[in-house]
């Protein structure tokens, strides 16, 4: 759901699963890990102008996560849940990556990106 400059990923689909993903992305409502797994988006926000700041913000159930967002579509950038990122790659083509990056499994259940442009 996008409205606002606010996006809500409740993983009940999978619209905006990327190929690139290799977690369990069960439509069900949360995304589950093991070791090394991740999560990542297709485009949220695509050619609607310059992205140059977004804030992710994780809803963890479980386990352990390094948090990435790309505002031009291929240059990752580490942020942390709950705060501003300002890129220093602004663009066009913004999309969120989740890494498990502990040695045990993990679930998330939402993911928020606000504030950008």
């Amino acid at each position: 759901k996008q409205a606002n400059n606010l996006y809500t990923e409740n993983f009940i689909d999978s619209d905006f699963e990327s190929s690139a993903s290799n977690c369990t992305w069960a439509d069900d409502g949360s995304i589950t890990f093991t070791a090394g797994q991740i999560a990542q988006s297709e485009s949220i926000d695509l050619n609607n102008g310059t992205v140059t700041k977004a804030t992710l913000t994780s809803t963890e159930v479980s386990g352990s996560f390094d948090y990435e967002m790309t505002a031009d579509g291929s240059n990752w950038e580490s942020v942390t849940s709950g705060s501003v990122h300002t890129f220093a790659n602004p663009g066009t083509d913004l999309r969120f990556r989740i890494t498990e990056n502990n040695s045990s499994t993990g679930e998330v259940s939402k993911i928020i990106i606000s504030d950008y442009h």
